[in-house]
């Protein structure tokens, strides 16, 4: 019996030997591929970094509270295999009306290492925008920017569906369907177009720098000069929070009301509208109301909202606010100005070094 386990026991450990053997294989190949995609690309490939990330891939064999770990199962193999499936993309980079913009700077992340971190490697667009990658990996991520233009990045105080039409110049795409039920399909008629907002003339702005106020529950108004020293360009924000009485669910009831009282609003909702339209500004108040009755998926506890602002000494103003109620009930307010009467250009310069996600 003793000869029989010692036996059992041999090849068992046989058998692990060459289930680790067909992983090395695997990232072997990956590392011979993605090389090989390298040296073959027509692409003028600059500055190759890692950058270390975790992948957190689901539970791949492991027990329960252990790290997912390389494994011998058949679950870590096939993990390890995704990263192989073969990656073609295509893209154009454009400007806000819609011209190419030649020479822009394309980083792109493939997630292609199992267990480990990703290749980051930069490349450029073609004199017509476009731009071509291959490589393997379960995602790519692929972010394009270029000096003096500015970077244009999905909005996170809306819900997903709501900005899915807003331009952008960063994204991710899915290759293989072991995270994700899509995959991207390429098509080289119709490449993915990424859109960087070209600055036109800038001018003096008055430039009010975010920053939190905190917001009495009982509707008390907090006044906010745009350009200090004017009193035609005030603003007052009030809120009505009732999150002492909240039901089962946990909502409350509460009321938040920003006021123009020397001018109208305007909401903006285009993330590179810059110039202030001339029209519009019926509205001096804009008051939103939560009740506490409202189901789960129409109840929120915060609004954010942008506007263009012109005062009665026509003057204009882009203003962002964000109102957090509950607990330290406070908005977030910031904004620009422009003091020369009769303009509505607010644009500003772009980031001096666009980040890459």
């Amino acid at each position: 019996m003793s000869h029989l386990k010692s036996r059992q026991q041999h090849l068992n450990k046989m058998k692990s030997k060459i289930r680790w053997l067909v992983i090395v294989v695997i990232l072997l190949l990956l590392i011979l591929g993605v090389r090989k995609i390298k040296n073959s690309s027509t692409f003028n490939f600059n500055d190759v970094a890692i950058e270390q990330r975790t992948l957190d891939p689901p539970s791949l064999g492991g027990q329960t509270g252990q790290k997912d770990t390389p494994s011998d199962s058949p679950g870590a193999i096939a993990f390890a295999a995704a990263h192989l499936t073969p990656i073609l993309f295509y893209g154009k980079v454009v400007d806000q009306v819609g011209n190419p913009i030649p020479d822009a700077e394309v980083a792109y992340s493939g997630n292609n290492i199992p267990w480990g971190g990703s290749t980051r490697i930069v490349l450029k667009a073609d004199n017509k925008g476009k731009f071509q990658i291959k490589s393997t990996g379960i995602s790519l991520s692929v972010n394009v920017s270029k000096e003096n233009y500015r970077s244009l990045h999905r909005r996170s105080d809306i819900p997903p569906a709501e900005s899915a039409g807003d331009p952008f110049s960063s994204e991710s795409f899915y290759y293989a369907n072991i995270f994700a039920p899509l995959v991207h399909q390429s098509d080289i008629n119709k490449p993915v177009v990424f859109t960087l907002h070209k600055p036109g003339p800038l001018e003096p702005l008055i430039t009010l720098p975010r920053k939190d106020i905190v917001m009495a529950r009982d509707g008390v108004p907090i006044r906010i000069e745009l350009n200090p020293g004017n009193p035609q360009t005030v603003i007052e924000l009030q809120c009505w929070t009732d999150d002492k009485t909240p039901n089962a669910e946990r909502h409350y009831d509460w009321h938040f009301r920003m006021t123009v009282p020397n001018g109208g609003i305007e909401e903006r909702k285009q993330v590179m509208a810059f110039t202030a339209p001339d029209s519009g500004y019926e509205e001096r108040t804009f008051d939103y109301v939560m009740k506490k009755e409202l189901p789960g998926n129409q109840w929120k506890d915060v609004i954010a909202k942008s506007f263009f602002v012109r005062f009665e000494d026509n003057t204009h103003a882009i203003l962002d606010v964000k109102m957090i109620s509950g607990g330290g009930n406070f908005a977030v307010v910031g904004s620009r100005l422009n003091p020369k009467p009769g303009s509505g250009n607010l644009e500003t310069a772009p980031p001096k070094k666009p980040k890459f996600r």
